[in-house]
């Protein structure tokens, strides 16, 4: 739920902290263990038919790895 809340509140013009890339990388893997538990990565995911328009998002492997593991502070929301 926490995580829910800080994306939400992200796009809903909060500003993004360090914390921004984890949630959205939680979300999503949440999401991938509901609808396909098999793919086992973020990436396999992302690639699959599950990924969607997710794929459109240049910036979100990035991230969600840098960001979610302390990288670069660039935000491309």
């Amino acid at each position: 739920a926490a995580h829910l809340r800080a994306v939400f509140n992200v796009a809903n013009g909060a500003t993004p902290d360090h914390t921004t890339g984890n949630s959205i990388r939680q979300i999503l893997e949440t999401l991938m263990h509901f609808e396909d538990p098999s793919l086992g990565t973020l990436d396999k995911y992302l690639d699959s038919g599950y990924g969607g328009k997710l794929n459109e998002l240049a910036y979100l492997r990035m991230i969600c790895n840098d960001q979610s593991h302390g990288g670069n502070k660039t935000y491309y929301f």
